[in-house]
């Protein structure tokens, strides 16, 4: 049932277009080190050759190795924010 689900899932360039246009301006970039507002300004551009790669994926049934991989890190206890900038940095350990 799922997998029918997930087979009859149409992605276009619109809906591409539309999610890209949904990213916030004021969020951090991410481990790629790509802001949302870079994605936002070059979405035109972007678009297509993303709607490629993620219909591909559908059609393949799988996806990137790399995209299965976290950078997940436990927080126990509440920390300063100059704290928490410096573990995501990786430079202090808990």
């Amino acid at each position: 049932m799922l997998e029918d689900k997930l087979r009859s899932i149409e992605i276009t360039e619109e809906a591409v277009v539309k999610e890209l246009g949904k990213l916030r301006d004021v969020k951090s970039a991410g481990a790629n080190e790509l802001t949302s507002r870079f994605l936002n300004s070059i979405k035109g551009g972007i678009s297509y050759p993303l709607t490629l790669f993620f219909q591909r994926i559908m059609q393949d049934e799988e996806v990137p190795d790399d995209w299965r991989e976290a950078n997940v890190v436990p927080v126990s206890a509440p920390l300063k924010s100059s704290d928490m900038l410096a573990l995501y940095n990786g430079t202090i350990k808990l």
